[in-house]
């Protein structure tokens, strides 16, 4: 689960370069709207991006890489507009969203009935 998120992460953190040259290419074009709304679903996959792979390890994370990935697909899905290129990322989004649900869930359900824990050290003492 933790290697999902991580690759999630990194392809996501990928896509950003791709979305956002992409929404700033035809915002020029058109309306302002669409390039707006490009740039905001690339941040929003970005963020969800790192935010998933910095807390591979925990179910919290998650579920806010989550939240982010599912605003960038809401965002996508109400503004398609001329720009069919949102519908695609906009998908891309919802299903890495849907991924780190069902990742979150399953931590923790391990954690509930058995027990599991991430394994996590506390600082040393400094004193």
């Amino acid at each position: 689960m933790k290697t999902i998120k991580s690759l999630i992460g990194i392809v996501s953190i990928i896509m950003f370069f791709a979305i956002y040259i992409q929404a700033c290419i035809t915002g020029g074009k058109a309306s302002e709207v669409n390039g707006t709304a490009g740039v905001i679903v690339a941040f929003a996959i970005f963020f969800g991006g790192l935010v998933g792979a910095v807390s591979r390890k925990t179910a919290i994370g998650g579920f806010v890489a989550a939240g982010l990935f599912i605003v960038g697909a809401i965002i996508g899905f109400a503004n398609i507009g001329a720009f069919p290129y949102l519908t695609s990322w906009a998908i891309i989004s919802a299903v890495f969203g849907v991924v780190h649900v069902v990742i979150g869930v399953l931590m923790k359900k391990l954690v509930m009935d058995y027990g599991v824990k991430p394994k996590f050290k506390p600082p040393k003492n400094m004193s």
